[in-house]
């Protein structure tokens, strides 16, 4: 059974990203809430950009990952399970 993806924010309201030559790109809600990057996203009420500093998921997944300021989207062969990591380090 596949999750719905959850959002942090209003899929609907315009998302950019920041590329790593520093441009900004508009890109659809399921890029920009796996953005490990600066992101920014209107503000209904002014319709300013503003950063948004709101959860990293891995692509497709409700997987939560901490920042690595990579600016390319977390896709899930990114991701090692802390567990994992507690194995290979015999912990």
């Amino acid at each position: 059974m596949t999750k719905k993806l959850k959002y942090d924010f209003d899929p609907s309201l315009v998302s950019q990203v920041q590329t790593a030559s520093k441009t900004w790109v508009r890109v659809p809600a399921t890029t920009f809430r796996s953005w490990d990057g600066p992101r920014r996203i209107m503000n209904r009420e002014t319709g300013e950009m503003e950063m948004w500093y709101g959860n990293i998921y891995l692509y497709g997944y409700n997987d939560r990952v901490e920042a690595r300021h990579i600016c390319n989207i977390r896709y899930p062969e990114d991701y090692v399970e802390p567990s994992s990591i507690k194995k290979s380090y015999g912990v």
